[in-house]
């Protein structure tokens, strides 16, 4: 099965690869001796006329390429890994690069750790009122494990603590006062993200809690490879 489209020109990939080397090449120290300069240019880019291009449809549809070191070799044997996470993907899975998909919101299952980071002092009229800062803040950075296993952060008060919970505002702490921010963010429907809309009903439902209980996952949703046959080698 000929998947749909062209493969790109053999000399427009052989041309973009020798970039790469080049530029892995041009770090070299200029007294560091040429066998070792050229054993460890080959070890991470191998010389092109070892290498296949295969062109792989995606479960989304869209089609990539990936080079390998020879025709025997899957072009999705290697787990990739997410560079949002530092995690490897599920065998058989790559990120595609093509979609802009919304970050979803996940919840937090686990406080990893934290560390210390302040925020500069943020003013001007058109400040919003909520994210004013007059002064420097300090404020705690946490490493954070979503529900969907992947790695994200998030900000706290620097003396809060997941043993904590997630405390309501007092803002939001009567029915009349969550329904007129209810109406608030109803009027602004159609030019709100239905899925960041969705999250804001759940924080003002829950008293706007302060650290809320779930933020946005910044990996890109791993598609699978289609079967073997739906691939090809660029000529």
């Amino acid at each position: 099965m000929r998947l749909p489209g062209r493969p790109r020109p053999a000399a427009e990939v052989l041309e973009e690869y020798n970039q790469g080397r080049a530029k892995i090449r041009g770090t070299f120290k200029p007294n560091a001796p040429a066998v070792l300069q050229q054993f460890y240019l080959d070890m991470n880019y191998t010389p092109a006329e070892k290498l296949w291009c295969w062109r792989i449809q995606l479960s989304c549809g869209c089609i990539t390429e990936r080079l390998t070191q020879g025709a025997d070799r899957a072009p999705v044997g290697n787990r990739q890994e997410d560079i949002y996470t530092g995690e490897k993907l599920l065998p058989g899975q790559i990120v595609c690069d093509k979609h802009k998909d919304p970050e979803p919101y996940r919840t937090v299952l686990e406080y990893i750790s934290w560390e210390e980071m302040t925020l500069p002092a943020c003013t001007g009229d058109d400040v919003p009122a909520a994210l004013r800062r007059d002064e420097p803040e300090a404020r705690a950075w946490w490493k954070v494990r979503l529900c969907c296993g992947h790695i994200s952060t998030q900000l706290t008060d620097l003396s809060w603590r997941p043993g904590d919970g997630f405390p309501g505002n007092a803002d939001f702490d009567t029915p009349q006062k969550r329904a007129d921010a209810h109406g608030r963010f109803e009027e602004a429907r159609g030019n709100i993200n239905p899925q960041e809309l969705e999250h804001w009903q759940r924080m003002i439902d829950l008293g706007w809690p302060e650290p809320a209980p779930e933020v946005t996952c910044r990996s890109k949703p791993p598609r699978t490879a289609a079967p073997k046959r739906g691939q090809q080698r660029a000529p």
